[in-house]
């Protein structure tokens, strides 16, 4: 069937490792808008977005002053036409991304995004890992901002680079370390804060 779940201020709490599936059995059409109050899975709970093979289409989109805590992954399926994450403001909190090797499921344009673990951005990783989330580059431009609630590495077997243009900022709690494989571009207008950094 047809689902859609706006949210517009309150909480939403999953406890216990719950997981949120947005149109994730075959057939299904599932959208979840916050736009307003609190998502919260707590206990290593994950939200999937669509469904793996033969699954459904599922559209989640974060915006205005919404805020997504996922204590697991957030993953989003590419299997059927039409999965995608929008997100146009508001802050996604989480430990872990997936989206199986097509970073263009996640429209990011604004917002928050704080990753909530160490991570090393390799495009030569896994395709279902946050390594591999974004593929061999991520851009950041007005109104985005990227927060590592840990160590950061940029490069590894293989390449990634990082763009920072005007307006947008990233943050990195630990260290950041840019290994020979990783870039990183700050431009006019940008912020870029580490507690420590290391050029390896």
């Amino acid at each position: 069937g047809t689902g859609n779940f706006n949210q517009t201020g309150g909480t939403n709490t999953l406890n216990s490792g719950g997981t949120l599936n947005i149109g994730y059995d075959s057939g299904s059409i599932g959208t979840y808008t916050l736009s307003s109050g609190s998502a919260t899975l707590s206990g290593g709970g994950s939200v999937f977005v669509g469904g793996q093979s033969g699954g459904g289409t599922g559209v989640l989109n974060v915006s205005g002053t919404g805020v997504l805590t996922i204590s697991g992954t957030l993953v989003a399926f590419p299997n059927t036409p039409g999965c995608a994450v929008n997100f146009s403001g508001g802050t996604i909190n989480t430990a872990a991304l997936n989206f199986n090797g097509v970073p263009s499921l996640f429209n990011w344009t604004g917002g928050t995004l704080n990753l909530t673990a160490n991570v090393t951005f390799d495009s030569a990783a896994a395709a279902t890992t946050t390594s591999n989330a974004f593929g061999p580059s991520l851009t950041l431009g007005n109104n985005q901002t990227f927060m590592i609630t840990g160590n950061e590495t940029l490069g590894g077997a293989g390449s990634f680079g990082l763009t920072l243009n005007s307006g947008s900022s990233h943050y990195v709690s630990g260290s950041l370390t840019l290994n020979p494989a990783g870039t990183i571009t700050q431009n006019t207008g940008s912020t870029l804060y580490a507690s420590t950094f290391t050029q390896a």
